[in-house]
């Protein structure tokens, strides 16, 4: 009996430890991060399958640790002032950590980062035997609910989904080879060992929250704020219901002006690099926006096609590009719009990728809002709280143009806000543009839709008056600025839809109003 069970213990030491080799290798082979920015239609089909080495690309971001006793509050003009804490450090003092951050600052791709380091082992190999990487996202997959909903263990089974998606997803980049096929969830469950030392990485919890009060989500949600060692993400606004579950709140700030200059050196053509750096040291606003990996990533792709002769570089097309972006990445992250029919999703990229915002009932309601905070004073700071929940009456005219009422989380959720507590009342949140740059170029594009649509109908006059009693005010200088860089790019797409389909009415009065609306900014 000795015999046997000493049989035993030794192969299930065997087993486990192929089975973190396994982990390890898994992750180690995960060395490549998306493109942070496709190149869109008309420039590069094969952008999408366009990725880069985690180890040449990857540049470190600002991680500053928060208290739970203060408020979160978003990027502005100034980062946070938490102390400064390495990555390698990160759980030093503390063993769950809650990583807080805006839209496109890396979120997920520091998670990748630790995962694959852990794998190549270069970090907290000593502290950790197994490191599970899932993403909240899954669970919104039909599949993994029911393969969840078919096990006792909830957070066992969504981890074995996880490792299964992530090793087909390996299995597809490889070519699919006959050999090597990758295995089904159940085939890692029993494999699976939690607590001790053992770190779980969930990131994305914003992206499901949704599925607040459903059972099956509460428990899993339950079971992993009860692992012992954990790092988890999530926008902060959603965060707010698990700050009493760890030890600390991190911030991920993104990248200081030292990574801006890392990452423009790593992402831009030989040459280019110092064009971009005095571009961004003359526009400050579109500088901080740059902490934002993505939106560094499309000052990038701009400077590229100017270099390719493919005209100058704007403020506004840069701005244009992060919108851009940040939209495509909330109509394919949002429960809305990717619940919708694939194709349905693929026409609303398609009107984003031709600069046609208005197509999304949050970007049109942005839009107004902007405008519309600039006639108001300048300034916008609003809460949630307000009438209805949805608007302070000053602005609420903005959101009833969507011929909605859309909550202010849902506008949040482009990415384009920031967001703090107000005082110590943790439900009641108050929102301002994160850039005042991107408040003026949002303020510019509606001012151009307005008046486009007075012109096509005839109302000239009312364009001129109102052009003419705004210019004076200094709070629109930039907004006139970049509102005539949008209207010669409108200019210019409308001579090309013009010579595409001739005799088409509608082509030239777009292009008659846009020239009229040139002449007069």
């Amino acid at each position: 009996l000795k015999a046997t069970v000493s049989v035993l213990y030794w192969n299930h030491v065997i087993h486990m430890s192929n089975f973190r080799l396994v982990l390890k290798e898994m992750y180690k082979s995960q060395d490549a991060i998306p493109a942070l920015i496709e190149v869109f239609s008309g420039d590069d089909k094969h952008a999408l399958e366009r990725k880069r080495s985690i180890s040449d690309y990857y540049v470190d971001v600002v991680l500053r640790r928060g208290s739970l006793k203060v408020s979160i509050e978003l990027m502005g003009d100034t980062l946070h002032k938490g102390e400064k804490v390495e990555l390698e450090r990160l759980l030093d003092k503390d063993q769950k950590v809650l990583v807080t951050g805006v839209a496109g600052v890396g979120k997920s791709t520091l998670m990748q980062y630790i995962a694959h380091n852990w794998g190549c082992d270069k970090l907290w190999t000593e502290k950790f035997d197994y490191v599970y990487k899932v993403s909240f996202k899954t669970f919104a997959k039909s599949g993994c609910r029911m393969y969840i909903d078919t096990n006792k263990n909830t957070l066992r089974a969504f981890i074995a989904y996880n490792l299964s998606e992530t090793a087909h997803n390996l299995w597809t980049l490889k070519g699919r080879p006959r050999k090597n096929k990758p295995k089904e969830p159940n085939e890692y469950l029993d494999s699976i060992v939690l607590g001790g030392r053992t770190l779980l990485l969930a990131d994305g919890y914003d992206e499901v929250q949704f599925y607040r009060g459903l059972h099956e989500f509460e428990k899993l949600l339950g079971e992993i704020l009860e692992q012992p060692q954990l790092v988890l993400t999530s926008r902060p606004n959603a965060a707010e219901r698990l700050r009493n579950h760890f030890n600390v709140i991190v911030n991920n700030d993104g990248l200081d002006a030292r990574g801006i200059e890392e990452f423009v050196g790593k992402h831009a053509n030989w040459g280019t690099g110092d064009r971009i750096k005095d571009f961004l040291a003359k526009h400050t606003e579109i500088k901080k926006a740059c902490r934002i990996p993505a939106n560094a990533a499309a000052v990038c792709l701009y400077y590229k096609k100017a270099e390719n002769g493919q005209g100058k570089v704007t403020e506004a097309d840069l701005c244009t590009q992060m919108m851009v972006c940040l939209v495509r990445r909330f109509i394919e992250r949002s429960q809305q719009y990717g619940d919708r029919k694939p194709t349905k999703v693929k026409e609303k990229i398609r009107s984003i990728n031709k600069r046609t915002f208005d197509t999304i009932d949050e970007m049109k309601a942005l839009k107004a809002l902007a405008l519309g905070a600039m006639e108001c004073g300048g300034g916008l700071l609003f809460a949630e709280g307000d009438p209805g929940d949805q608007m302070p009456s000053t602005i609420y005219g903005a959101m009833e143009k969507t011929g909605k009422l859309l909550r202010l989380s849902s506008v949040y959720g482009l990415g384009l806000l920031t967001t703090k507590v107000d005082g110590s009342n943790v439900n009641h949140h108050q929102y301002g543009f994160m850039y005042t740059t991107f408040q003026e170029y949002l303020a510019a594009h509606e001012l151009k839709t307005e008046a486009m649509a007075a012109l096509e109908e005839g109302r000239e006059e009312a364009v001129v008056k109102k052009l003419a009693a705004i210019r004076g005010e200094a709070k629109y200088a930039k907004v006139l600025e970049l509102l005539g860089e949008l209207v010669e790019t409108e200019v210019s797409w409308a001579e090309v839809q013009v010579s595409m389909y001739k005799g088409a009415t509608k082509g030239r009065e777009v292009l008659h109003a846009a020239k009229r609306l040139k002449t007069m900014v």
